[in-house]
């Protein structure tokens, strides 16, 4: 994973603190049941973050400056590790 290892426990921490991180899978299994792919699970379960904790977490680790939404995506799926989709 490209992410830094303090830039992901960041993000995890923004997760947690904001009791986002579906440990019994209750939101993943809706969306599934709903068709929703798991990466629209994994980004909707991001921006439901609050926009100010956001912009903190990009800007702190100036995100976009060493990395792009796949790198986002890849720490998202190890975060949010569910995946039902089909390859």
């Amino acid at each position: 994973m490209k992410m830094p290892a303090d830039a992901f426990a960041a993000l995890e921490k923004l997760f947690a603190d904001n009791a986002l991180l579906d440990p019994t899978e209750t939101t993943a299994v809706i969306y599934r049941e709903i068709g929703y792919s798991s990466m629209r699970y994994r980004w909707d379960q991001f921006w439901r973050l609050s926009q100010s904790e956001r912009d903190v977490w990009f800007d702190d680790y100036m995100i976009y400056a060493q990395m792009n939404d796949t790198h986002i995506d890849t720490a998202l799926r190890k975060i949010f590790p569910a995946d039902w989709s089909t390859k």
